[in-house]
């Protein structure tokens, strides 16, 4: 195998190189075996960065082009060209890698002006990525007015308490209000039930380590409870994280575009609902983590 040519230059004044024909590159450049960054007011000439890849690692790219036209060609160390473009324009993408090996990014460009980013982003990177970005979704109805109005005083002790009659002996509970997220019901079949109105579901701690979770109905400017459930440990996907991990590995969900929600799935053949954490893709595959 090759050897690996890793060269790192970073230049914070301006780097001139000059050819025949006058000024070739104007700008600044950091390249190593994970990364090729430059920008550049003047970029006339052609430059290349070695990168070490494995299977299923991903290139990230980021190009923008002011001025000019900027070609990228990206080849595997047997010649194999798994990205070509003569004139590459503003934007980002991925380059997926499917064979381990040494990969060549090459870059030319012609009156060019603007700056490119090339970044290897391995697996596990993407996988951790996309965690974060469906842990953002699972969250995102602290954005809503229903949270707003969870955190105003009426809510936050006495009709709390008030909600959680049912489970006796529950003193001094308190909300945990970073786990509030949006609550769906499903059917059997694991399909969203879009007619059930805004539900939201917010976990709670009370003494003596004891806690579970509250569904919430919103309303217009009002809030009911829809029942209130103590549970063994705190329901959530942040306490999950690492589960959810190795399941999502195998589910077949896309996870690059993939949304999650805290949910309800009603049980087959009579069975007790289970609760868990539903997940689906753009193109409809979906998921239901359990909690049990």
């Amino acid at each position: 195998m090759k050897k690996i040519i890793c060269i790192l230059s970073i230049m914070f004044a301006a780097l001139q190189l000059m050819a025949c024909n006058g000024l070739a590159f104007s700008g600044s450049r950091m390249g190593n075996g994970s990364q090729l960054i430059m920008k550049y007011s003047i970029f006339n000439t052609t430059d290349s960065q070695y990168f070490e890849m494995d299977q299923g690692d991903v290139i990230d790219a980021d190009i923008v082009s002011d001025s000019g036209k900027l070609s990228v060609t990206v080849q595997s160390e047997d010649g194999e060209t798994v990205y070509e473009n003569e004139d590459v324009p503003t934007g980002a993408f991925q380059i997926e890698i499917k064979k381990k090996g040494i990969y060549k990014i090459k870059v030319t460009g012609k009156k060019a002006k603007g700056s490119l980013s090339f970044i290897k982003s391995t697996e596990q990177d993407t996988l951790e990525a996309n965690l974060a970005a469906l842990s953002n979704s699972y969250y995102e109805g602290q954005s809503s007015r229903a949270y707003q109005m969870l955190q105003k005083s009426i809510f936050k002790k006495l009709l709390l308490n008030g909600w959680l009659n049912e489970i006796s002996g529950m003193e001094n509970a308190r909300w945990n209000y970073d786990t509030f997220t949006k609550y769906t019901v499903l059917d059997r079949d694991q399909v969203s039930d879009e007619d059930q109105g805004e539900l939201y579901c917010c976990t709670f701690s009370a003494d003596n380590d004891r806690c579970g979770y509250i569904v919430i109905s919103y309303s217009g400017d009002g809030l009911s409870k829809i029942r209130a459930v103590e549970t063994p440990y705190l329901y959530d996907f942040l306490s999950e994280r690492d589960q959810i991990k190795k399941e999502l590995e195998m589910s077949g969900v896309d996870l690059s575009t993939a949304s999650a929600r805290r949910a309800e799935a009603l049980g087959e053949d009579g069975s007790d609902p289970a609760e868990g954490i539903y997940f689906t893709d753009s193109k409809g595959n979906h998921y239901f983590y359990s909690f049990s």
